[in-house]
């Protein structure tokens, strides 16, 4: 309701009093004369508007980590081609081979 006394307050030049009394005597008359709110499918469509928006950004969200994800990769890979490091591993995964079981290595 704050919201709405604000807004009442910025666009129609009332003051706090005067939109108030506005609100009180708008919901009177519905009150009075306006078919009852169906306050339930009106909260329900407030749930499932917020839950679709949580669903599209964090959709959006998904694919940016995938985007950033698949940037890194490639950055990695590149950066490994070009300082040899891909080599230096392989060269490091038999020479750790060989020192773990040298007979097992020397006949293959």
């Amino acid at each position: 309701m704050d919201t709405l006394v604000t807004k009442l307050r910025n666009e129609v030049g009332l003051t706090y009093e005067q939109a108030i009394h506005s609100i009180t005597c708008v919901k009177e008359y519905l009150q009075e004369n306006g078919p009852e709110p169906d306050w339930d499918a009106f909260l329900c469509h407030k749930a499932k508007t917020f839950s679709d928006s949580a669903k599209e950004k964090l959709d959006l969200l998904t694919r940016k980590a995938q985007d950033i994800t698949e940037k890194m990769i490639e950055t990695m890979d590149d950066w490994a081609d070009k300082t040899g490091a891909k080599e230096k591993i392989k060269d490091a995964r038999y020479k750790a081979a060989d020192f773990i079981s040298p007979d097992e290595n020397k006949n293959k």
